[in-house]
């Protein structure tokens, strides 16, 4: 029997040695090798070490950590990021921003983009999605317009125009501001294209810059009707309206237009588009005789357009902003952007959208000459090719 160090007795453990549990269960193969005569009985030590983990023994489970305590340190962890997060974007923002842009301490060219599609959608925020919405594009520009740092705006357009009513809405809120601020100079640059739609907003601007081969003018109206009719009496097709007055249904696909409906869209048609040459007159300060012989619905290019009066000037957007800045009293001005960056969303859409409608031409064209075989309507199953 080996000695222990201390006043112990062989087989005890020391006073700085852990007491063994009060009961064992049998040995197994691998445990360790110490002899075991009876539940009771003391396992013995090797000198110097601790005691092996007898056979069935197990060790007390440590007490469990409040699930609490985690959650608030992560709460913590998040609202610290937070504010480094707010503090580093505060910094960045006073880095890029001009000095006093929105606050009143400097002075600056305020530039207000319109681009892509025209449209009377709420679109704005942060989830804005690209295009040009009354709502989202007026509020800009009187956010630059309302800044003292800001003495001139440029209004950036890059449209190939829209619906009638929003490109109305947008001319209309445009002279509105413009007569709330007198004092502040909207000068309109024109990108690839400012038409139609387009070109109704910029009549707003006190002075009209556009490049040599921006696409310009379209002034006129459209308004376009599909009908199948004929492809689908071709098939035994048979479409039925129930409406609750005449013309209610006037313009529906699956008829030709009557002569009567024909008339009333003409009508329609007429009545917006004095509309817009009436903004023309008005915003470029032309004779309407003159106007109206330019606005047959064709696009004009950027040096034809400012010999007809509808433009001012040639000219990019540096030229614009040298101009606004010039009329405001600063020279070599600071450019500071009131427009919410949009999300690609909108572009994916759109190039989904037009890729639709390029199919659906193409199996049109390809249906005419007869490369594909006679498309059938076949109720519950949807569109098939027939065989």
């Amino acid at each position: 029997m080996p000695e222990y160090p201390g006043t112990g007795q062989p087989g005890e453990p020391t006073p700085t040695q852990p007491s063994p549990p009060s009961s064992y269960g049998p040995p197994t193969q691998g445990s360790p090798p110490y002899p075991l005569t009876g539940p009771s009985v003391a396992p013995q030590w090797a000198p110097g070490h601790a005691p092996y983990a007898p056979v069935g023994y197990v060790p007390p489970h440590p007490a469990p950590v409040a699930s609490g305590g985690r959650a608030f340190g992560f709460f913590v962890g998040l609202l610290c990021a937070l504010a480094v997060t707010t503090v580093v974007a505060f910094i960045t923002f006073g880095a890029l921003a001009p000095a006093g842009a929105g606050l009143g301490l400097g002075s600056h060219v305020g530039l207000v983009r319109a681009e892509g599609l025209i449209s009377g959608g709420t679109g704005g925020g942060l989830l804005a999605t690209g295009g040009i919405s009354p709502r989202r594009f007026l509020k800009e520009l009187e956010r630059a317009l309302e800044a003292p740092a800001c003495k001139a705006v440029v209004v950036r357009i890059d449209s190939p125009g829209g619906t009638a009513s929003a490109s109305e809405e947008i001319y209309r809120g445009m002279k509105r501001l413009k007569a709330e601020y007198p004092g502040k100079p909207i000068v309109v640059s024109m990108g690839d294209a400012a038409a139609s739609g387009g070109y109704y907003m910029a009549c707003a601007g006190d002075y009209v810059f556009a490049n040599a081969a921006t696409a310009t003018g379209s002034i006129g109206v459209r308004s376009s009707f599909v009908s199948i009719e004929g492809l689908i009496t071709e098939h035994g097709v048979e479409a039925t309206d129930i409406t609750s007055g005449e013309f209610k249904a006037m313009g529906s696909m699956y008829r030709d237009l009557t002569d009567e409906e024909r008339a009333i869209f003409e009508h329609q048609v007429n009545v917006i588009y004095d509309e817009f040459v009436a903004a023309v007159v008005e915003g470029r300060g032309l004779p309407e005789a003159t106007v109206r012989k330019v606005a047959d619905g064709r696009v004009w290019m950027g040096k034809d357009a400012v010999d007809l009066g509808l433009v001012d000037e040639l000219g990019g957007l540096h030229e614009a902003v040298a101009y606004a800045g010039a009329q405001a009293g600063l020279t070599d001005p600071e450019v500071f952007p009131y427009s919410t960056p949009a999300l690609p969303f909108d572009s994916l859409m759109e190039a989904s959208a037009q890729a639709a409608l390029r199919g659906g031409e193409r199996y049109l064209d390809e249906r005419a000459t007869g490369a594909v075989a006679p498309f059938r309507l076949q109720m519950g199953a949807g569109p098939t090719l027939a065989k």
